[in-house]
């Protein structure tokens, strides 16, 4: 079903792909320093 409206609307996709890209770059943020440490 994500799919079907994904492909019908691309803004939407878009904001996925950001959220999904800040998410990632705030996991590696938080798990960067602690991979440092070692």
């Amino acid at each position: 079903m994500h799919e079907i409206l994904a492909s019908f609307s691309p803004p939407f996709l878009f904001l996925c792909g950001r959220f999904y890209f800040f998410a990632s770059l705030i996991a590696s943020k938080k798990i960067a320093p602690r991979a440092l440490k070692f």
